[in-house]
C-alpha cells in the first residue's frame, strides 16, 4: 500500500494528533512501512525542542516539505511494492496548494486521502 494523506485545518484542530494516530494505523497494517510526515511545525524545531519561527524558516519547512514528498513518491516508484505513507499535517489552506500536493502523489500512484478538521468552534459553521 502506497498512501497520501492530506490533512486541512487551522491551527489547534487536531491535526498532528490525528496524523500519529493514522501513523499508528497503517503502521500496525503494515509494520515495515515506511512513514514521511511532513509537518513545518517539526522542521521549525530544533533538535533541543525549542520552536524557532520566522518568515524565511517557514519557506524552508515548506522547501523541505516539498522536497521530502518528492522523495517519498519517487521512492514509490521505484519499490511499488515496498508500503509507503506520507502524511501532510500542515494547515493546507490554499487549494492550490493542495492540488498540487494531491497530482504529485496521484503521478506516482499513491492512494489518496484528504481530511478536513476543525476545532469546537467550528461547530457552528454552514459549510459542513
Amino acid at each position: 500500500m502506497q498512501q497520501f494523506i492530506l490533512l486541512r485545518g487551522h491551527q489547534g484542530s487536531g491535526k498532528t494528533t490525528f496524523a500519529h494516530a493514522q501513523i499508528a494505523a497503517f503502521q500496525k497494517q503494515y509494520p515495515d512501512a515506511h512513514i514521511v510526515h511532513i509537518e513545518n511545525d517539526l522542521l521549525l524545531t530544533d533538535e533541543n525542542g525549542e520552536y524557532r519561527f520566522s518568515g524565511p524558516a517557514v519557506d524552508a519547512a515548506q522547501r523541505k516539505g516539498l522536497a521530502m514528498m518528492q522523495e517519498a513518491c519517487e521512492r514509490g516508484r521505484a519499490n511499488p511494492h515496498e508500503h509507503i505513507l506520507i502524511i501532510n499535517s500542515n494547515t493546507n489552506q490554499k487549494s492550490a496548494a493542495c492540488i498540487h500536493l494531491l497530482r504529485l502523489a496521484r503521478k506516482h500512484k499513491f492512494a489518496e486521502k484528504i481530511y478536513r478538521l476543525r476545532d469546537d468552534e467550528d461547530d457552528d459553521d454552514d459549510w459542513k
